[in-house]
């Protein structure tokens, strides 16, 4: 379930790159703090809906505790909390996301 949240926030950053790039609108460069500001220019850019601003900004930390926290115990509850939310959240998500691809 860890690894599939992981996918989960990665796929959503291509998604982010593809439609910011798209919309003309300038991506942050590789880098410290890269992931980061990704998100905040898709946030300031309203491509993330405001309800789904604090759980990206949360699913984010998760994914790179997750990948670097080596020897660290998850607790499972937390995990499946975040797998509820993003089944919740992902198709506001989704509409916002093609909203912005429409001519």
């Amino acid at each position: 379930m860890t690894q599939y949240l992981c996918q989960f926030y990665t796929g959503l950053e291509s998604c982010f790159e593809k439609v910011l790039k798209f919309t003309k609108v300038a991506l942050p460069s590789a880098g410290e703090h890269q992931h980061r500001k990704l998100l905040t220019v898709a946030i300031d850019s309203k491509l993330v809906p405001d309800d789904c601003v604090d759980f990206l900004d949360d699913l984010l930390s998760f994914r790179h505790f997750a990948r670097r926290g080596y020897g660290v115990e998850l607790k499972s509850s937390e995990i499946l909390e975040k797998a509820a939310l993003v089944q919740q959240l992902w198709p506001l998500l989704r509409v916002r996301i093609e909203s912005f691809l429409q001519p």
